[in-house]
């Protein structure tokens, strides 16, 4: 059976749900997963527990970590691309490169065939400085913004140059990618949208009493917070009856924890903090409506969820949003960092008959059932795998990139053995 790897910084942190839902329908399909992450997250257990299985980059002991730089002595031209790639890519290049080498000995070591990381950050740098020491063939997910912000500082155009694929997980990121790569390389780019699965959805209809807005995620600047506040409390001095809902936490809280005492409305705010999955459907459903107000974003996953269970949204008109959330047919969509619109949403959303706010609903409902169902929209990502794993890119001695074509008696072809012996290789039980 093929051996698909998963990369993140930290697995599963509370933020990336999707994660967590893209593996477990991978899984179901019969693709066994080695899930890594550059750094432990004390909190994985609580979300997922088969995170307690992850292999962690940063825990291997320092005879592993000497073993796998010596072996790449062996090659020093794969050695100096891979350091260099590094060097281009992330903030602490020779840490990043001792760790790519020992994932890449790992890696092979557990018959692992490609890797896939999540992010075009650090995780996608060191899948490809793997892949350039002879590990396996890589493909990343791009978010946004964060990829964005200095795609040349992050090389985005070289990780996407060496990837077997990139997904982009909205038609505004897949725009964003190619205005950074050559044109050649525009179709290696796909679109495969984050996803909430079928046991997610609820039909419980919006009633008088749910008066509750909700926001989900980071309490950071990018998000928004402290605008947020601001329009909630302007709706508020306009008469509308409602309470606002933080779930999620970070370094702005405290801050934002003052915002509301100063501005009086300590009694109209809660701090939820950060919720499982179940709780934030919990949440979601007893709420009127989600409310969002980031400066910069990919799509949020919450937008999927809040429409899953019912409810409309209120958003900023930014980055992949509008490609879900259509104004004044499911939702309201609202100008970037304007709080006089954002509280005119507000107080829209508040007056509405519920009648209205369900038939919205509904259509966000089906819009989310029509193209991000995990269970229909793993299926095409699972296809770029299948794809991927029918020809391994290798490194030649030279240090560059070559596309090997399987034939048809043989799907896939293992690199040179430069990462180890031709032994045979351990389970993945026994490697980790």
């Amino acid at each position: 059976m093929t051996l698909l790897a998963y990369l993140s910084d930290s697995y599963p942190a509370n933020n990336q749900t999707y994660v967590q839902r893209e593996l477990a329908e991978i899984e179901r399909r019969g693709t066994a997963v080695m899930r890594c992450s550059l750094r432990g997250d004390a909190r994985s257990t609580e979300s997922d527990p088969r995170a307690a299985a992850t292999w962690v980059a940063s825990r291997a002991s320092l005879l592993e970590r000497a073993i796998a730089v010596a072996n790449t002595l062996i090659s020093p031209a794969k050695a100096w691309r891979s350091l260099r790639c590094c060097l281009r890519s992330v903030e602490t290049p020779v840490r990043s490169w001792v760790d790519a080498a020992v994932c890449a000995r790992r890696w092979r070591r557990a018959g692992v065939r490609h890797v896939h990381a999540h992010f075009g950050l650090e995780s996608a740098s060191i899948a490809r400085a793997s892949f350039l020491l002879g590990g396996p063939a890589y493909s990343f997910t791009v978010h946004g913004p964060d990829e964005f912000d200095d795609p040349a500082g992050i090389d985005l155009p070289g990780k996407v140059g060496d990837a077997a694929f990139v997904v982009a997980i909205t038609r505004f990121a897949r725009g964003q990618i190619c205005r950074w790569v050559e044109r050649s390389l525009w179709d290696r780019v796909h679109v495969v949208g984050c996803t909430v699965p079928e046991r997610f959805f609820s039909e419980i209809p919006i009633g008088r009493d749910h008066r509750s807005f909700v926001f989900v995620g980071r309490l950071v600047a990018q998000k928004g917070p402290e605008l947020l506040i601001d329009a909630f409390h302007d709706a508020l001095g306009r008469g509308i009856d409602a309470e606002l809902v933080l779930v999620g936490d970070g370094p702005m809280r405290p801050a934002l924890e003052t915002r509301v005492r100063d501005l009086g409305i300590a009694d109209r705010v809660r701090f939820a903090g950060w919720l499982d999955e179940d709780a934030v459907r919990a949440t979601l459903v007893s709420a009127r409506a989600l409310a969002l107000s980031s400066f910069a974003e990919g799509l949020p996953l919450v937008c999927m969820e809040s429409f899953a269970v019912g409810r409309p949204v209120i958003a900023p008109n930014i980055a992949g949003i509008p490609e879900l959330v259509k104004h004044g047919e499911n939702s309201w969509l609202v100008p970037c960092g304007d709080v006089h619109a954002l509280a005119d949403a507000f107080e829209a959303a508040s007056r509405s008959d519920a009648s209205v706010l369900n038939l919205m609903a509904e259509r966000g409902r089906r819009a989310v059932r029509s193209r991000h169902l995990t269970e229909r929209e793993t299926g095409n990502l699972a296809s770029l795998f299948d794809r991927a794993l029918g020809g391994e890119r290798v490194v030649e001695e030279s240090g560059e990139p070559r596309r090997h074509e399987a034939t048809i008696t043989v799907r896939v072809r293992e690199n040179a053995d430069v990462m180890g012996s031709t032994a045979p290789r351990p389970s993945p039980a026994e490697a980790a």
